[in-house]
């Protein structure tokens, strides 16, 4: 569920991915899609994206967070002109 308060964008999962399950890539592609056309649809321009993977608390596993991040970057490059920063410097 997406949704819009006070100029704040928020994504709320109900189906949340199992920790203990690598996930599968076809549900990983479907997430990223709906969250692309929902920026899409509603015709946000953020000023700042900020990709968090979850891999070091474990909510992500580390075997997909590459995937994760490349596919949804690639994504994103579809709307936007991307200019990357890495805030944490690893």
């Amino acid at each position: 569920h997406f949704g819009v308060r006070s100029m704040r964008y928020y994504l709320n999962c109900v189906n949340c991915v199992r920790r203990d399950v690598l996930p599968d890539r076809e549900k990983i592609r479907a997430r990223i899609d709906n969250v692309v056309s929902w920026l899409r649809e509603n015709q946000i321009r953020p000023a700042a994206i900020d990709v968090c993977r979850s891999v070091r608390s474990g909510y992500l596993p580390k075997e997909a967070a590459d995937f994760v991040e490349q596919t949804f970057l690639s994504r994103l490059g579809e709307l936007y002109e991307l200019e990357y920063c890495n805030l944490m410097g690893d």
